[in-house]
């Protein structure tokens, strides 16, 4: 992404809640690079989250987790 070209970051959704953190200090990171007037505007950095929904066996319940959803939403664009 810092070199120009759009992002694309896919991953399970049970592990999203790893780069939670990592999601927080690129959001801050965008904000603060505003401020700097010979910087260009960074690309898109997409998320594609994983899982299979539509089947509840064993781990089911336990690897679907939507909190990295709330973590993004919350963000201001």
């Amino acid at each position: 992404v810092l070199t120009g070209r759009h992002g694309l970051f896919n991953s399970y959704e049970a592990f999203t809640h790893i780069v939670d953190s990592m999601f927080n200090q690129h959001a801050k990171w965008l904000e603060a690079s505003l401020d700097i007037p010979w910087r260009a505007p960074v690309p898109s950095f997409n998320y594609l989250l994983s899982s299979h929904v539509w089947r509840q066996d064993h781990n089911g319940f336990s690897h679907q987790d939507p909190g990295f959803i709330d973590v993004a939403l919350n963000k201001s664009p």
